[in-house]
């Protein structure tokens, strides 16, 4: 080692070590690494999760502010948490996708509603803060009318295009990314007809990925695109699901020949369902092996954050737990500086070096990627497994920056921790690697960890009173009440028929092409461990047969494979018939048989006390049972298969406590929910050459500037600003390849709620006893609501190079910059691939639980890189 060479840690090692019984030498953990800017690699794609495959997310968007601000900030603000880059949504498809369901732009064939739910508001968030994140996007489900039940339809490409209009005519967003359907399979015939669907509605920019499934079958297909032309120009990335393995799966990398394909290829779905700081080493080194062993340009993550209840499947196996939005308290878990090691240090568009990227000799493994201007560099590494001290010494060249280097350190200890800088002397430095340790080792600066800190937990509103008639218009709240949680089929903020204000109703009326088994519709809301109460409501059923339920002391919604509910609940019928289950057992342990009075309304009532249980219908009691199989657990609301009902004056009560006044809501105190929203029109070339499309918005957040975006693959876009939040600079985004034309886009919209006040139903006696249903499950609802502001957009960059057909190449242009803080400019390059995702996992009667995730590939430079998308997981 040269005398020239500078340590970051001085750290003698002797000539032997012993560990474990194993001598290990000082050379055996030496290593020496090139970093040569003029070395080959791949175009990095970006690191990203998924919200949704399915139901992730519901309680985020019920947290009040400052708190609201402080958790998406530590997602998606760059240069402060995650600093994610890519956010991959499902699509809403009225159908259990894992946790839960997610309400559908779609129920019929003629409804379309671009507000419904929560993702809107989430990409709006996320772009609002980093301009330049990529948005990606796939179905899990699907309404049952679309394709008439065969997802592999025109119908189907028509759905989903219309998806992706709405997300720019309503919320001023541009989808980078499309995937086609989560782990459900190939048709190659398909995502031809969905390529051709999705030019001819001027979407030429966004990009397929396919076919996001997992396991070696994920890969065999794409060996086609060597032979069939139009399948190769139709798919953007290659996408399948856990690549490596790393964390709790086997994973299965790329064959060779599908590698040599030369296209972007993409883990959609990575899973590492671990905690503390296991879970944030092994998320760096999935990462790193996705690239080293695969040429995998860009890893996402199942699922993005633990926003729903504790007793839904998969909790707390991510970056931070939001579970609990009525008191405000979050945590944040290491795993999300394992992400933060990585998207703090890059942007998409960068190279990897390929000679720079590996395995540790001593355990571990590391990659190097580089700015395409300027110099700049990151090395990321982790050294999981090593036994010992790793001395690695550095060779730069090649035009890279000779400045000083920043390293930063996580281990099992501390987190994100910033270390003495190093100034290499002669191109040369050298850093000790703990073991068990994540670094960064970067020329880039800015970096910080964020710090701000939640409320103390507090337990769910107790009495609880749900009128449903604070919310003003649904839409802004995405039609969802705030805590509610949708586990199978859609409930929806709906206006009485009979004028009293608003209630709850369940709108599904044909079960949904879902892509986990599921039971019928069911949500959930409130406390997991409340043991004696009483709940009630009030029940409509609009359908002449099926039946309406009200749960209780549910304390598990299911597998995440399957959605039957571990707790109690009792059905009413049109007839007066009512039973009592103790799910997911078949039969029922009580049967009754209500009176019912003149009149559409009528009030359902379940009490616990100790193994004691029974069922009123308008305050007469028609069922009672002893069992113990469930002490605790929160309430529900649902209905059979293919029976829509309304639902209102939701009571948990303390068991014959006085009727309690109607719960307030701090959201309701605030405005809801703010994103950015931008819009402009972009223009586009001809086939053969690209245009260059679109305008500047504003965009950014504090400390940050602002970004070029541009890319896309198989024709050019327009362009479209993001909106922003505080001092940020602009943004601009422009996109060429064949094809032809830009897509012109809109401004974003305010919404505002208001808060009309209604009553609830009438109250009717009954009797008698009867024999009652089947096994039913409550559905749950989602939140909502948000004030968008949309920007304008102005024209701004120059016309990028075009692309012959199955290529795109991204034209450049300027990059804005930020009020304060560093100004990073970003530029997509898109190459004809897309991402696959793939989550697997077993629970259900032994069957494996799938995941889904999907999205497509957009390169960009300095953040550069498509967009489309689409994403579930699976297990």
């Amino acid at each position: 080692m040269s005398k020239a060479t500078t340590r970051v840690r001085l750290a003698l090692l002797p000539t032997a070590l012993a560990m474990g019984g194993l001598s290990v030498s000082a050379e055996a953990l030496a290593q020496t690494i090139t970093i040569d800017g003029t070395g080959s690699g791949r175009t990095y794609e970006g690191i990203g999760a998924v919200s949704g495959g399915g139901g992730t997310s519901p309680l985020l968007m019920d947290y009040v502010e400052p708190q609201r601000t402080q958790i998406l900030d530590y997602l998606f603000r760059p240069n402060y948490g995650a600093a994610l880059q890519e956010l991959y949504v499902e699509v809403g498809g009225d159908g259990n996708s894992t946790q839960g369901s997610e309400l559908s732009h779609m129920h019929t064939k003629t409804d379309e509603n671009y507000y419904r739910g929560y993702e809107w508001w989430l990409m709006e968030q996320a772009r609002a803060r980093n301009p330049a994140i990529f948005l990606d996007a796939t179905a899990w489900s699907a309404p049952a009318w679309v394709g008439n039940g065969n997802f592999w339809s025109q119908d189907t490409a028509d759905y989903l295009s219309k998806w992706i209009k709405g997300a720019k005519s309503a919320h001023g967003l541009d989808i980078d990314y499309v995937g086609c359907r989560n782990e459900k399979g190939n048709n190659e015939s398909w995502v031809k007809l969905f390529r051709t669907t999705l030019d001819s509605n001027g979407l030429t920019n966004v990009g397929i990925h396919a076919f996001d499934n997992w396991g070696s079958t994920s890969w065999t297909w794409a060996t086609d695109m060597n032979t069939d032309a139009t399948l190769k120009a139709a798919v953007y990335a290659i996408g399948s699901h856990t690549t490596s393995s790393y964390g709790s799966t086997k994973g299965t990398p790329p064959p060779a020949n599908v590698i040599a394909i030369g296209k972007p290829m993409w883990d959609t779905e990575e899973h590492v369902y671990e905690h503390g700081f296991q879970c944030a080493i092994d998320i760096v080194g999935a990462f790193n092996f996705n690239y080293v062993n695969s040429k995998i340009t860009k890893t996402i993550y199942w699922y993005l954050i633990t926003a729903f209840y504790s007793n839904e499947p998969f909790y707390d196996n991510t970056m931070a737990v939001a579970s609990s939005p009525w008191s405000g308290n979050y945590t944040i878990n290491p795993a999300l500086w394992g992400y933060a090691h990585v998207g703090q240090f890059t942007k998409t568009g960068w190279k990897y070096l390929d000679a720079a990227s590996g395995t540790f000799s001593g355990g571990g493994n590391y990659v190097t990627m580089m700015a395409p201007s300027g110099g700049d560099y990151s090395f990321i590494a982790q050294t999981s497994g090593a036994k010992a001290t790793q001395n690695i010494t550095f060779n730069v060249s090649g035009g890279l920056s000779t400045g000083a280097v920043s390293v930063w350190r996580s281990n099992a200890t501390t987190q994100f921790e910033k270390q003495a800088s190093v100034t290499p002397v002669n191109g040369s430095f050298s850093v000790a690697l703990d073991a068990n340790s994540i670094y960064s080792i970067s020329t880039t600066t800015g970096q910080q960890k964020g710090a701000a800190s939640p409320p103390a937990a507090a337990d769910f509103p107790f009495p609880y009173y749900e009128t449903y008639d604070h919310y003003g218009d649904p839409k802004s709240v995405g039609y969802r009440p705030y805590y509610d949680n949708d586990i199978a089929g859609g409930f929806e903020i709906f206006t009485r028929p009979d004028g009293n204000g608003q209630c709850l109703r369940q709108v599904v009326s044909q079960p949904a092409q879902s892509w986990a088994p599921e039971s019928n519709p069911y949500t959930v809301v409130g406390n997991t461990a409340w043991t004696d109460y009483e709940v009630s409501a009030d029940i409509s059923i609009e359908t002449t047969s099926g039946w309406a339920s009200l749960l209780g002391r549910v304390n598990s919604t299911g597998s995440g494979y399957g959605t039957n509910p571990n707790g109690y609940y009792m059905t009413l019928s049109p007839s007066g018939a009512c039973s009592l289950y103790a799910a997911p057992t078949a039969g029922a342990i009580a049967t009754g048989q209500a009176t019912l009075a003149a009149g559409s309304w009528h009030n359902m009532k379940l009490v616990f006390q100790g193994t004691s249980i029974k069922g009123l219908v308008d305050g007469t009691q028609v069922l009672s049972a002893t069992d113990s199989k469930y002490s605790k657990g929160n309430v529900g609301l649902g209905t059979a298969a293919k029976t829509t009902a309304l639902f209102d004056n939701l009571i948990v009560n303390t068991v014959n406590g006085a009727k309690p006044a109607p719960t307030v809501f701090v959201q309701d105190g605030q405005s809801p929910p703010d994103g950015g929203a931008g819009g402009s029109t972009g223009s586009g070339g001809t086939t053969g050459s690209g245009g260059a499309g679109g305008a500047s918005g504003t965009g950014g957040t504090t400390g940050t500037g602002g970004t070029t975006r541009t890319g896309g693959s198989t024709g050019p876009g327009g362009a479209t600003g993001t909106g922003g939040i505080a001092a940020a600079g602009g943004t601009t985004r422009t996109a060429g390849t064949t094809a032809n034309g830009g897509v012109s886009g809109t401004g974003g919209t305010t919404r505002t709620g208001g808060s009309p006040t209604g009553t609830g139903g009438n109250t009717v006696t009954g009797g008698n006893t009867g024999a009652g249903g089947i096994i039913a499950n409550g559905g749950v609802s989602g939140t909502g609501g948000t004030t968008r502001t949309g920007g304008t957009g102005g024209t701004a960059g120059v016309a990028g190079n075009g692309g012959s057909t199955g290529q795109s190449n991204a034209g450049s242009t300027g990059a804005g910059s930020s009020a304060s803080g560093s100004s990073c400019s970003i530029v997509r390059t898109s190459d004809n691939d897309h991402r696959v995702g793939w989550l697997l996992f077993a629970t259900f009667v032994a069957t494996a639980m799938l995941r889904r995730r999907s999205s497509r590939a957009s390169t960009r430079q300095d953040r550069a890189v498509p967009s489309h998308g689409f994403g579930h997981r699976g297990r």
